[in-house]
């Protein structure tokens, strides 16, 4: 059996077969730029979030700031202290 036998030839379509299938690749399409738009808000909205991180005066800043300086001083005591308990 021929697989061309399954697929209708375009000359052979109604108008409102073709218009129909025309309308259906048409939405398919904007569907595809649509996700890809809200692809693009949700990079955007990323990046404004590390922007407000780097900033000091934001709250997120502040508390970027206050996690790295934890760290520093855990950084700094943890030693101090581990050597203090050996000697």
């Amino acid at each position: 059996m021929n697989d061309q036998t399954f697929v209708t030839h375009p000359n052979k379509l109604s108008r409102a077969t073709l218009q129909a299938r025309y309308d259906a690749a048409m939405a398919s399409i904007q569907q595809e730029q649509r996700k890809r738009e809200a692809a693009g808000y949700a990079i955007g909205a990323m990046f404004n979030q590390i922007a407000a991180a780097t900033d000091p005066k934001s709250s997120l800043g502040c508390a970027a700031c206050a996690a790295k300086a934890f760290c520093a001083l855990f950084a700094v005591a943890a030693p101090i202290y581990f050597l203090w308990q050996m000697v």
